[in-house]
């Protein structure tokens, strides 16, 4: 829905305004038409994610449905446009939204958050060149922007304190960590639709950021940012291939308007007032999700953008004193916002007191349970052991009986073994002194025999000698 605003009543609440909110003020224009706002964002990113308020940031919205390792810029891919340079195409239904306007910020404790912004870019990101690489990271809300002046930069030198995440979260959040959530990929495989393929191996990413530079470059061309951070024929070397312009219509997948940078700006400078944080508050604070009358009031501003403003400002004293009469509604609101803020900051204070004592004493359940089970586990452990340590008793007993009775058996054998030999010995001798005793008696009869063949001889030869005789004597 459009917001037809006069100029002269923007040009009367910028004068309105704090001093850092106009440092460049935008050109004035005889009428505007606003085509976003804060409520048109609501109801657009509502069913994709969830809206919460931080102390720091102001409304923010956090996306759901998405990876663990979600990084912003990161699904989709770049296109080369002719009016805008190179564009991010989203492969999210909602990334035409938040990947062209606002900023996104890393909180360690709820992850990414969106912060709103009114001025339309190609990409809101830093960009660092290394030698055949490129890199990209989120450009984070910086101190400008939370004041509603949205602006490009091109000084972002700062990548060794994290480009401002160590002052807002601590020394874990410098250059080694934002070299971690950083985008790289080789210039070869940059405008391809699937680069994230391509990306380097962790223990090659901090030696490419360590020699990386700062080559960031948006450029204002006819009130519309043109992004030329990447030279195109540095691509197209390095690919081999020409990098052929496409229309802008064919990269963004939904209707999102694209508003011009003046307008943009004067959007901001109203949206931060209302839906702004304290730029002073620290960031560690715990965003509060949006309360049902936070919710309704944001209906009720979305309903009275969508009616916009049918009266024109007339020249002379009624300009001024409509003039002051806006400048001290704004004020108005502006303190309502702040006193709003305030309480949903108490009140977020309240709910987070009792969400730490919650938690503790959740954890305080959680280390009794966890003791418990570890004196269980113990318990079982120690019984397991216990009956390890029998069973290996019983065991080893049972195999020192088992060698016991092997050794006793081995002793039998041996002797029965040396009783048999004894045995087979005697029984040997007694066999020798046999044969032994019938050789004696063997010789004793042939030593008979041959004494009676010597009898029978000499008792022959006797009687041969007798015979003699009697012959002789005859």
């Amino acid at each position: 829905m459009l917001r037809k605003i006069s100029a002269k009543l923007l040009a009367a609440a910028l004068i309105a305004a704090p001093a850092a909110l106009i440092i460049t003020p935008a050109p004035v224009v005889a009428q505007v038409n606003f085509s976003i706002s804060f409520g048109y964002f609501h109801d657009e990113l509502a069913p994709y994610g969830r809206w919460y308020h931080s102390a720091r940031w102001g409304d923010v919205w956090h996306p759901i449905r998405v990876d663990r390792d979600f990084r912003p810029y990161t699904r989709g891919h770049w296109d080369y446009t002719d009016r805008y340079g190179w564009v991010w195409a989203s492969d999210y239904d909602w990334g035409d939204i938040t990947s062209h306007y606002g900023r996104w910020v890393y909180d360690p404790n709820d992850g990414w958050l969106w912060v709103p912004g009114y001025v339309w870019a190609p990409a809101w990101v830093i960009w660092r060149s290394s030698p055949g690489y490129v890199g990209w990271v989120p450009m984070p809300p910086d101190d400008r922007f939370l004041a509603g002046d949205e602006v490009y930069r091109s000084d972002w030198n700062d990548w060794d304190r994290g480009y401002g995440y160590e002052d807002w979260y601590g020394p874990n959040y410098g250059s080694n960590w934002l070299a971690s959530i950083a985008v790289w990929v080789d210039d070869r495989h940059f405008a391809d639709r699937d680069f994230i393929r391509y990306a380097p191996p962790r223990d090659r990413i901090v030696q490419i950021a360590r020699n990386a530079r700062n080559i960031t470059n948006y450029q204002t061309v006819n009130n519309y940012i043109v992004n030329r951070s990447v030279d195109v024929g540095r691509i197209e070397r390095a690919s081999g291939r020409r990098i052929m312009p496409v229309q802008e219509q064919t990269v963004l997948r939904t209707r999102t308007p694209i508003e011009p940078v003046n307008t943009g700006r004067q959007i901001q400078v109203r949206e931060r007032t209302a839906h702004g944080g304290d730029p002073h508050a620290s960031a560690k604070e715990k965003p509060v999700v949006f309360t049902p009358q936070r919710e309704e009031q944001i209906r009720r501003e979305r309903q009275q953008q969508a009616q916009g403003t049918p009266n024109q400002l007339q020249a002379g004293p009624n300009q001024r004193e409509q003039a002051q009469r806006q400048q001290q509604t704004q004020r108005e609101q502006a303190q309502q916002a702040q006193r709003e803020q305030a309480q949903q900051r108490q009140q977020a204070e309240r709910e987070q007191t009792q969400q730490q004592r919650q938690q503790a004493q959740r954890e305080q359940g959680q280390r009794e349970q966890q003791a418990q089970r570890e004196q269980a586990q113990q318990r079982q452990q120690a019984e397991r052991e216990q009956t390890q340590q029998q069973r290996q008793q019983a065991q080893r007993e049972q195999g020192q009986r088992e060698q016991q009775s092997q050794r006793e058996q081995a002793q039998q054998r041996q002797q029965t073994e040396r009783e048999q030999t004894q045995q087979q010995r005697q029984q040997a001798q007694r066999e020798e002194a046999q044969q032994q005793a019938q050789r004696e008696q063997a010789q004793q009869q042939r030593q008979e025999q041959q004494a009676q063949r010597d009898q029978a001889q000499q008792d022959k030869q006797a009687q041969n000698g007798r015979s003699r005789n009697r012959e002789k004597e005859r």
